[in-house]
């Protein structure tokens, strides 16, 4: 049994940053499903970097109008015939994100070297069953390291956002785990 604990205070923090139109968007759903699977580095790895794509996708289409090129350029970029004619996932966070956004994550080394382990490792475990980065299998502490970094490559991400698609902060949450024994 997991649980999490919010205090009265932290809840009135969470009641008072919400509108009655406040939904919780997918790739924030994704983080929350993945946050449920960390003890299980392949899962979560996997809701990790889907909630990653997703954002991408949802940051560049939203942004792409705003721009001189627009979104006819993104529209015939995402709508090829065939789907490896499409920019791949490095590719929107790099190249496509600086075009319609000015920035690109490679600009941030630390975040875009775990967003390639992450992508990587995603990617072994897939393919082989195996969460690898390289030929090395990844430890808890690595992969601790790789879920929390993708935390923050969420928030940089999330500048690009209006206001109303961010998850609100909470400055403190505490984890607590209960463990009873079947007797």
């Amino acid at each position: 049994f997991q649980g999490c604990f919010i205090n009265e205070e932290v809840w009135q923090k969470i009641n008072s940053g919400l509108n009655e139109n406040f939904e919780i968007l997918p790739w924030q759903n994704l983080l929350l499903d993945a946050q449920s699977k960390i003890e299980e580095p392949g899962p979560c790895l996997v809701l990790l970097q889907t909630a990653l794509e997703i954002l991408i996708q949802f940051i560049i289409y939203n942004l792409a109008p705003k721009t001189e090129m627009g979104k006819e350029l993104w529209d015939w970029l995402v709508d090829r015939d065939n789907w490896w004619k499409e920019p791949s996932l490095s590719e929107k966070f790099d190249r496509v994100l600086k075009i319609f956004g000015g920035k690109s994550l490679k600009e941030e080394k630390n975040l875009w070297q775990a967003f390639m382990e992450i992508k990587e490792a995603r990617n072994n475990f897939i393919h082989q069953g195996k969460v690898l980065i390289g030929e090395k299998e990844v430890s808890q502490e690595k992969f601790f390291q790789l879920f929390t970094r993708a935390r923050e490559i969420i928030t940089w991400l999330e500048q690009f956002l209006q206001s109303s698609a961010h998850i609100p902060k909470i400055s403190q949450i505490i984890n607590s785990k209960i463990q009873m024994p079947f007797s």
